[in-house]
């Protein structure tokens, strides 16, 4: 065999040896790269800023600081492919010019919504600063010139800004509600543009009396951002291609389909991919803590620090478990394909067995796959070069050292940990289930080679693919440079297994991701550096550990390959069943019908007396045509007509926002009813006209309108790309026209509005203006203001707008219950979903074994898959509305139609095989034959319908009754009142039937472990009463309802449910019939409410249908 001969491994040496040379030598010239001058290091930086707030007493005085070091992309990006090139970009920090690279240094407080940031080059000089004063904080109020001469008295020496070389292009003021008046002045360089419209700009801000911010920056054109979002798009449509193949042929085919038929021929290991997938799934978690001190840049101050926290850790859990589950079905996939696949592999999971790692023949592998990765490097930078000196191919130009790697704790730890989770996951993912399932597929067939060469050249198309969405052009760019890796990697897979293939990829993305640290030239990086080598060869000392132990090579490997691995043998009770429960005793006082009739009586009294049935908001008198209708007549009276190379696209605006919670909580239901459809937006139709053809930058313009309930058109606006021509107006000429527009609109005396705000804004070819005013006339609010806006583009109206001013201070105070809600919140469902995934997961299981019912499966499979088809026609208003006009309308069509067609399938086969699961869990863990009539089903639900009704009196109302519009956002709005409650309907009775067949199993029929299968159902309890909006506002009284929700349901659960559980569809079906009645009866549209009869009368259906499949028992043994 040539890989044992010497002159192969010296020869591979050479190579070997020159690739690192070559990579090494000739790096900057394959990918470009910017060189900064970086003389200021974290530490420096946050001394500097220090030492310049002490200076200017900059507040917060008491701070927490964070430092990150910045860079400007999109900046970056405009310039090299429209503003001149790399050597321009490159000149205007050499010219000192512009900076867009540097360090950002952040001093924040909790709970002050004061703080300051600032800016330092690379070279450590002061760049900018901003100090972000709160609204109540109190200030001078200065005119206009003696604001500017505060601005220009502030530039002092240590900012280096030179303003004879800028003009002054826009203004600003603002007066705020305490009081303080800001002024903003904005200056632009002058005789200097890149491409086309492309300026640099200076913002000087004065708060009252003080300079508060000095900001350097580049003003990035309009057009060039949607040229470049339009040129990406291909490279998503590429990357979102390799996904669906991703999906459907390695996620469903490999992973699912061939997992499941390998568990019936009991050839799956999954103990140690489950520990190999947590491993790597932790270690990806605690890269990501690794960065916490980065994260303080985006801290909200106005939520808790340990709010804050709270979050990380719980998006740390939720990460770990779903990229656990991820990487662990991938490694089960994979290592068991491959034992089936290619019996001259040795056993994956015994590569580093004691008695195998110790071998030459693993050395070999090992060494290979480091020896490969040079090859693979100096490849990488001979294409590059290639491409780009011979086919005018581009990739964005990087920094030779990003010193925010070194902000993390352990700076080592990116790029090991990025490079695990990549080398080993892709190369299990994309090489070995691919290539494995084909071979398996192809022994079926007789034609192994054939569907294996299919299978090399489709992993190769799809790994290439998957990594299109890189920012480089042309879009396939990356698609050609890995075809040849990823055949290497598939010819390796072929020859050797996943070894070798795993340790190249592994070692090659550490090269790349660690050469920061190699080039960075700070005190102490050799620490880092030396992690770095010392965890890329860990495979090696693996090796040297186990032959120094065992003190000699071994040259020939016995029984551990995979022709040597046996299936265990097969239960002699292929019929697996559960233990038998013996019928328990109903002697609770809800199992007699006339007790639970009372309480079911009791329940329906509380749901109709508390339930609100009239809505604070006016319901919807005009249908989507009307309003379409209504627009084209308000336009063209505007003297606009739009052809027919326009889109019109319409929608329901529910007009509920924080506006409406506001007014609400503040000023109380008799002001809000005043205010609903004038300062407040009601539920309206909002129209627009779009372009998805012709050219890009133009099709940035929109004609929208806004109708009301009633029909009339209250709102036009009309938005210009930035660079269409207009006139130029003074600042008064603007605001007579302004104020004309509010007289005219509103019918307003504006000789009472008070100005608060007017902002010009200079675009290349016209000047617009923003001017916003408050209404002191119509309510004297205690809080909070009323006030309109105005928006000229040019000498036009562009928009006009009536609004509520929230306070500052109170929507900081709803970021932090918010922030203290989701952590319970997320808790919550998790605790549902782990239920969910535990029943799934069984449901697989008892499949493979045929206790499966494979009939309702089937059936319940068609049912939703055709519901969701039915649901996402119906829903293609919705879709298209957010389709972006700087993107090709295909590409979002295709990507549309393919990720609804992955959901809808992957939804179906979840619903279904949970629902094929828990039919035969329910006869086998706790059926017994007790009384399954259908009608205990309906009194539990009017009994928790009335008690849930109950508990929400007890919470303080944080807002109006607004009701649900989403059906008006649909096609046919009928039709979404029918398939839409079906979701809900399924989820929530697949979510009982788990919790109770789960608590029975545990429990074995609430015999032993009760106290912990209670504490499960009050959590389920706390989780329902946390559905109320304001729950978490007052935690005892949280605490005390879920507790008692909690007891009702082990009630329910201990005297009813787990002697009947055919009767939950009933149950759950009651409750959300009830939910379709209670919106029905507010009547906010005219199909409201035989829409929800309808919907009642389709779960009411669906309910009893599957009540009926719960009572049939299953199959003795299910065939196949």
């Amino acid at each position: 065999m040539m890989t044992r001969k010497p002159v192969f491994w010296a020869v591979f040496a050479i190579l070997f040896a020159g690739s690192i040379f070559f990579w090494t030598q000739n790096y900057n010239k394959a990918f470009p790269v910017v060189s900064l001058d970086i003389r200021m290091n974290r530490e420096m930086a946050m001394s500097a800023a220090a030492d310049l707030g002490d200076k200017y007493n900059w507040h917060p005085r008491e701070y927490r600081t964070a430092v990150t070091f910045y860079s400007e992309r999109n900046v970056q990006t405009f310039v090299e492919l429209e503003g001149g090139g790399l050597e321009t970009f490159k000149s205007l920090s050499a010219d000192s010019l512009y900076f867009p690279y540097g360090w950002q240094v952040r001093h924040f407080q909790e709970n002050n919504p004061n703080e300051t940031s600032v800016w330092f080059t690379p070279a450590g000089d002061p760049y900018c600063f901003r100090q972000k004063l709160g609204e109540d904080e109190p200030g001078a109020a200065l005119g206009r010139d003696s604001a500017l001469a505060v601005a220009l008295a502030g530039l002092r020496d240590e900012w280096a800004v030179d303003l004879e070389s800028y003009e002054l292009v826009d203004e600003a003021e603002k007066t705020q509600p305490g009081g303080r008046v800001d002024h903003t002045f904005t200056y632009q360089r002058s005789g200097f543009e890149l491409g086309e419209n492309g300026f640099l700009r200076l913002r000087l801000v004065v708060s009252g009396d003080i300079l508060t911010e000095l900001m350097h920056f580049f003003q990035v054109p309009e057009a060039f951002q949607r040229r470049f979002s339009e040129m990406r798009s291909a490279n998503d449509k590429i990357a979102f291609l390799s996904v669906l193949a991703m999906v459907l042929l390695y996620g469903l085919g490999g992973c699912v389909l061939g997992v499941f038929f390998l568990m019936r021929q009991r050839r799956v290991l999954w103990k140690t991919a489950l520990l190999w997938g947590s491993f790597v799934s932790f270690v990806q978690v605690v890269s990501q803590i690794n960065f916490l001190p980065l994260m303080w840049m985006n801290y909200d101050t106005a939520i808790a620090t340990g709010s804050f926290i709270t979050q990380i850790i719980i998006s740390s859990i939720v990460g770990f478990l779903l990229q656990a589950v991820m990487y662990t079905l991938s490694f089960i996939a994979a290592e068991s394909l491959s034992r089936r696949a290619f019996p001259n592999h040795i056993q994956f999971w015994k590569l580093w067995s004691p008695d195998t790692v110790g071998s030459t023949s693993i050395l070999g592998q090992t060494i290979g796959g480091f020896m490969m990765a040079g090859l693979f490097l100096a490849y990488s930078l001979i294409f590059y070069m290639f491409t780009q000196n011979n086919l005018g191919w581009w990739s964005p130009a990087d920094t030779d050292y990003n010193p925010n790697i070194l902000a993390a704790y352990f700076p080592w730890l990116t790029s090991i940990a990025i490079s695990l989770g990549a080398g080993f996951w892709e190369e299990c993912l994309f090489r070995a289930v691919p290539i494995a399932g084909a071979a398996l597929i192809g022994d079926r067939y007789g034609k192994r080679n054939l569907f294996i060469g299919v299978a090399m050249v489709v992993q190769a198309l799809v790994f290439g693919a998957g990594h299109a969405n890189y920012p480089v052009q042309p879009a396939y760019a990356r698609v050609i440079e890995l075809i040849i890796p990823s055949l290497a990697f598939g010819f390796l897979y072929l020859r050797f297994g996943l070894l070798v293939g795993i340790v190249m990829h592994y070692a090659v993305d550490v090269a790349f991701i660690s050469l920061p640290l190699f080039v960075a030239d700070v005190p102490g990086i050799w620490v880092n550096r030396m992690f770095v080598i010392l965890l890329l060869l860990v495979p090696l000392w693996v090796i040297i550990y186990r032959r120094v132990k065992a003190g000699r090579w071994v040259n020939q490997l016995e029984n551990v390959y995979n022709q040597h691995w046996l299936p265990p043998a097969e239960p002699v009770d292929n019929n697996i069943q559960d233990d038998v429960i013996e019928p328990v005793k109903q002697d609770s006082i809800l199992a007699v019908d006339k007790v639970l009739m009372g309480f079911a009586a009791t329940g329906l009294v509380l749901w109709i007396s508390l339930t609100p049935f009239q809505a604070n908001v006016p319901a919807m008198e005009i249908s989507r045509a009307d309003a379409e209708e209504i627009a084209a007549k308000t336009f063209a009276e505007l003297g606009v007509i739009p052809d027919s190379g326009w889109t019109v696209m319409s929608r329901v605006l529910s007009g509920k926002s924080q506006d409406d919670r506001f007014i609400w909580q503040t000023a109380g239901p008799d002001i809000f009813s005043k205010l609903i459809g004038n300062y407040l937006e009601e539920p309206a139709w909002f129209v627009r006209y779009r372009m998805f053809e012709g050219d890009v930058a133009a099709r940035a313009e929109e004609y929208m309108c806004w109708i009301n309930s009633k029909g009339e058109s209250y709102r036009t606006a009309h938005r210009l790309p930035e660079d269409r021509a207009g006139a130029a107006i003074s600042e008064d000429e603007a605001r007579s026209i302004a104020l004309g527009v509010l007289k005219d609109k509103y019918a307003l005396n504006t000789d009472s509005l008070v100005e608060l705000e007017s902002v010009s804004s200079k675009k290349p070819n016209r000047l617009d203006w923003e001017f916003k005013y408050q209404d002191t006339t119509m309510v004297d609010l205690e809080q909070g203001e009323l006030r309109l806006w105005v928006k000229l583009v040019g000498d036009e109206v562009g928009d006009y707008q009536k609004m509520v001013h929230v306070p500052e201070e109170w929507e900081r105070a709803e970021k932090e219950k918010n922030a203290k809600r989701t952590p319970v919140t997320v808790s919550m469902i998790l605790v549902v979903v782990l239920s969910l995934l535990a029943c799934l997961v069984l449901g697989v299981i008892r499949w493979s074994n045929k206790q499966f019912n494979k009939a309702l499966f089937l059936k319940a499979l068609v049912g939703i898959i055709a519901i969701s088809v039915l649901g996402s026609l119906n829903e293609i208003p919705t879709m298209v509305w957010h389709f972006s006009t700087s993107k090709p309308w295909n590409d979002q069509v295709f990507q549309e139609i393919g990720s609804t067609a992955l959901f809808i399938l992957f939804i179906g086969l979840f619903y279904a095989v949970m629902a094929g699961a828990t039919h035969n869990l329910v006869h086998t863990k706790i059926y017994l034959n007790g009384d399954k009539n259908p009608l205990k089903g309906l009194y539990i639900g009017l009994f928790l319908a009335g008690l849930l009704a109950l508990v929400n009196t007890f919470f303080p109302s944080r807002g109006p009754l607004f009701g649900s519009w989403g059906a008006l956002a649909m096609q046919v709005p009928v039709l979404h009142e029918i398939i839409s409650p079906l979701g809900d309907f399924i989820i929530l009775t697949l979510i009982v039937l788990v919790a109770v067949i789960g608590i029975s199993a545990l429990t074995k029929n609430w015999s032993v472990r009760r106290e912990l299968a209670a504490a499960y159902i009050v959590i389920l309890g706390l989780a329902k009463v946390s559905g109320n909006g304001s729950a978490l506002e007052v935690l005892s009284l949280w605490l005390v309802c879920g507790v008692v929700l909690g007891a009702v349901f082990i009630m329910i659960y201990r005297d009813l449910l787990r002697m009947n559980p055919a009767i939950i569809p009933i149950t759950t079906g009651t409750l959300v019939v009830l939910g379709l009645l209670e919106n029905g009866l507010l009547g906010l549209h005219p199909s409201a409410l035989i829409g929800s009869l309808l919907g009642c009368a389709a779960v009411s259906a669906v309910a009893y249908i599957w009540y009926l499949e719960l009572l049939k028992a299953p199959k003795e043994k299910a065939a196949g």
